[in-house]
C-alpha cells in the first residue's frame, strides 16, 4: 500500500505561504491577462483548508511571522483574501492551494484530485463547487480541460513521484497547456535537478525559483522550490520571496530563467 501522506502537520509553514503566495500572485497575473475565467485542475489536492494549533511551530516559523507584512503589499492581496475567508485570524484555519484557487476570480471551474478517500471528503466539504476526484491527479490527465491552470503538487514520498511529474508535464505540453506551476522539496539533490533541467526544456519561457533553508543534506529536506511554465506565471515571484525572506527560515534563494 502507497504510503498515505497527511499535509497538515506542515500547514502555514515557510514552505506553504511561499508556495501559495507565489500560486496566489500567478492566479492574480492570469485575472489581469486573460479576458475570460480559467479551468483549474490540482493534481493532489488535500482537503483545501487545515487547522492550525495556536503553538504549531511550522505555523509559528510560517504563517504567523509574514502576518503582518501580508497586509502591507498589494502583491499579497489574493493570498490574504483566501487567509480572511477561510477564517485564519478567527480560528486558525489556513488555506491551501486549492482554496486559493477557488477564491480568485481569474478561475472557474475546479476539478481536485486527491487519492485518499477520507481526505477528499474533507475537500469537498471545503470547497463545495469543485468537482473532487478520488484518485490520484498523475492518473488523470483526461480531466485536464483546455486552457487549464495545472498544479503540480505531489507528496515527493518517492523517486516514482519525480519521474511521474515529468510524465505528466509532457502529456500536457503535448496538450497544448501552457499555464503550468509546480511545487518541489529539496530532498535529493540530483531528483531535484534532473526534473528541473527536463521541465525548462519543455517550457521555453520557464523560470523556477529555488528556497534554500541550510545546507543541502541527501535524504532531509532542506528547502522547496516552485516552477512556472511561463513568465506571466512568474512575473512576481522574485519580489515576493525577497520580501518574505526577512521573517522566514531563508538563508539563500536562486532564480533560474530558461
Amino acid at each position: 500500500m502507497a504510503e498515505i501522506y497527511l499535509h497538515n502537520k506542515y500547514a502555514g509553514g515557510d514552505a506553504d505561504v511561499v508556495k501559495h503566495a507565489c500560486l496566489a500572485s500567478s492566479l492574480s497575473a492570469l485575472l489581469s491577462a486573460l479576458p475570460e475565467k480559467t479551468p483549474y485542475f490540482e493534481t493532489h489536492a488535500g482537503a483545501g483548508c487545515y487547522s492550525l494549533q495556536p503553538n504549531n511551530p511550522e505555523r509559528q516559523n510560517g504563517i504567523k511571522a509574514v502576518a503582518p507584512l501580508l497586509a502591507e503589499h498589494a502583491l499579497f492581496t489574493d493570498f490574504s483574501i483566501a487567509l480572511a475567508r477561510s477564517g485564519y485570524e478567527s480560528t486558525g484555519t489556513y488555506p491551501g492551494s486549492a482554496y486559493i484557487a477557488a477564491c480568485s476570480g481569474a478561475i472557474g471551474q475546479l476539478s481536485l484530485c486527491e487519492n485518499n478517500p477520507a481526505i477528499a471528503d474533507a475537500l469537498q466539504l471545503n470547497i463545495p463547487k469543485a468537482d473532487v476526484y478520488k484518485q490520484d491527479g498523475f492518473e488523470s490527465f483526461s480531466l485536464v480541460k483546455p486552457g487549464s491552470l495545472v498544479f503540480i503538487d505531489p507528496p515527493y514520498k518517492s523517486s516514482d513521484d519525480y519521474i511521474s511529474v515529468i510524465s505528466f508535464a509532457e502529456q500536457l505540453k503535448k496538450a497544448g497547456i501552457e499555464h503550468v506551476v509546480l511545487w518541489y522539496p529539496l530532498i535529493s539533490a540530483e531528483l531535484t535537478a534532473n526534473m528541473l533541467d527536463l521541465l525548462h526544456n519543455l517550457f521555453e519561457e520557464s523560470c523556477s525559483v529555488t528556497v534554500h533553508r541550510e545546507p543541502a543534506q541527501e535524504g532531509k529536506m532542506t528547502g522547496y522550490g516552485m516552477f512556472g511554465s511561463s513568465h506571466l506565471l512568474t512575473q512576481n515571484w522574485q519580489q515576493i520571496i525577497e520580501l518574505l525572506q526577512p521573517q522566514l527560515p531563508i538563508t539563500q534563494i536562486e532564480f533560474r530563467d530558461q
